[in-house]
């Protein structure tokens, strides 16, 4: 017998949402004696016992992700905020103000925002130069706002095009093609 598209091998298999027989009977004998256990699970806190208490505790006051968190970060905007940033996510560590997993988290997104502001800054970096480029070359350098980039950028012009006429002429010195070569040989 072959099985066809869209046809289950075993129509009278098990129905959707079904439970285990065993599971019910646990959960059954669990709340037949639901008041007892919660009974001696208070009295073995009571008495100081760690796992007893760790678990009420656990109960009453759940630790939940997404959690406001205690600890007041400055802001990042360089290699040094986030390196003031990390001494007080570890202090909020060591006081126990924030759990390992907390820590770790806050870590990682001080390291992002670095990695962002550093981002950020090669930008305006690029674009300050660009535009002192194209105002330059367009005559238009009055117009600037930010005049200092522009002596920044008339002062290293002759560098960078002495770099450029460089690389222009590291491209004309490639060697013959073996066709070539060969021909010039003739």
């Amino acid at each position: 017998m072959t099985f066809k598209p869209g046809q289950s091998g075993n129509p009278a298999g098990r129905a959707a949402g079904s439970r285990n027989k065993q599971t019910l009977a646990a959960e059954a004998a669990l709340f037949e004696h639901a008041q007892e256990l919660v009974e001696n699970l208070v009295k073995r806190a009571k008495n100081g016992e760690p796992a007893a208490m760790r678990l009420a505790m656990d109960r009453i006051l759940p630790t939940g992700r997404g959690r406001p968190l205690p600890v007041e970060l400055p802001p990042v905007r360089s290699a040094e905020d986030a390196q003031v940033a990390a001494g007080v996510i570890m202090d909020a560590l060591k006081e126990g103000a924030l759990s390992a997993r907390e820590a770790v988290d806050l870590i990682n997104v001080v390291g992002a925002l670095t990695r962002l502001t550093g981002a950020i800054e090669y930008i305006k970096k690029i674009v300050r130069r660009e535009v002192a480029r194209s105002a330059q070359t367009l005559g238009l350098d009055h117009f600037l706002a930010a005049r200092p980039y522009l002596h920044d950028y008339e002062r290293r012009a002759p560098e960078m095009d002495a770099d450029e006429e460089a690389a222009e002429t590291e491209d004309d010195e490639l060697p013959p093609h073996p066709d070539e070569a060969a021909a010039v040989q003739r």
